[in-house]
């Protein structure tokens, strides 16, 4: 029986493809997704770590960033690849590619309510009622919405 389930390293090579044959992306966009997948992979290979939806957690960003700054890369450059990595991973929560994705479990859903009609205006300027807000133990990166 053939395994269907689809890996990381398969949908990230399919992700690339896919990119590479849209005009909309340049060549240089389609480089830094190579790169990044590179870096992945020897990352894997000098760990021995397995590298799959399930391992993608805040331990793993904090010791893909710091793999990388062992190479001598830059921290802009560092940046561009971690976040290569969630563009690549968020695509992937959007089609619903694996059910084992925790980089998705990660993203913890700080809100509060948006000022009720008729509330105190006061209130809401003091900051009583923030935008509702996604926030990522794993890379730290934080969404607002409704601002």
């Amino acid at each position: 029986m053939e395994d269907t389930r689809v890996t990381f390293w398969k949908f990230f090579e399919k992700f690339i493809q896919e990119r590479a044959a849209n005009p909309e992306y340049s060549r240089s966009s389609i480089s830094i997704y190579r790169n990044c997948f590179s870096h992945i992979m020897a990352f894997a290979e000098t760990t021995r770590r397995p590298v799959d939806f399930e391992h993608f957690d805040y331990a793993f960003f904090a010791d893909f960033t710091n793999y990388l700054f062992t190479k001598n890369f830059g921290k802009n450059y560092v940046h561009k690849i971690t976040s290569t990595l969630k563009t690549v991973l968020k695509e992937s929560e959007r089609r619903e590619v694996s059910p084992l994705l925790r980089f998705k479990s990660d993203w913890i859903q700080v809100s509060r309510e948006d000022p009720p009609a008729g509330a105190d205006l006061d209130a809401a300027d003091s900051g009583a009622y923030l935008p509702k807000i996604r926030w990522c133990a794993a890379t730290g990166h934080h969404e607002s919405k409704g601002q």
